[in-house]
């Protein structure tokens, strides 16, 4: 039903507008200059062999490296020792407001001369986060008790993800 009514909303306005609107047809846009492949491929390798290019690429395939496992593994290692799924799927809840609220904080930072800085200086934090990974996994069996895991323990996790979501 929902599908439904958004489409029927859809092709009405879609319809209107196509026979209401009126096209301005004092403005004739001027035929654009279009290269052919092989001039477009060599403007592409003379813009990939420019050095700050190599070096971006270069960040770009290689950033995630040190920090892959310990994103990926992390939730899955909580929920082998014990911590259950849904307990994680709740505490990414209080992350939605974070992850609305940083980017309009860190756009000011990274809207300026050198865009990269930002990312640059996150790095290192980001990589000292797979460390407090590790250590809240090591840490959960030994504050694990027959009823779960205390609050204090949810606590450190949700601090954790949101130092995470501030670094990444």
């Amino acid at each position: 039903d929902f599908l439904f009514f958004w489409g029927a909303v859809f092709l009405v306005t879609t319809t209107l507008v196509a026979f209401l609107k009126k096209e301005n047809q004092e403005l004739i846009p001027a035929k654009e200059e279009t290269k052919g492949i092989t001039d477009t491929y060599k403007l592409l390798f003379s813009i990939i062999k420019m050095p700050a290019v190599l070096t971006f690429c270069l960040l770009i395939l290689t950033s995630k490296v040190g920090f892959s496992a310990a994103d990926a593994v992390t939730g899955l290692k909580l929920v082998e020792e014990g911590v259950p799924k849904e307990h994680l799927a709740l505490l990414a809840v209080p992350m939605v407001p974070l992850q609305i609220i940083l980017p309009l904080v860190i756009s000011k930072y990274t809207a300026g001369p050198q865009p990269l800085n930002t990312f640059y200086k996150a790095m290192p934090y980001r990589l000292l986060l797979g460390l407090e990974f590790a250590f809240l996994v090591w840490w959960a069996p030994k504050v694990k008790h027959e009823g779960g895991f205390p609050v204090y323990y949810y606590a450190a996790v949700v601090l954790s993800y949101a130092l995470h979501q501030v670094t990444l």
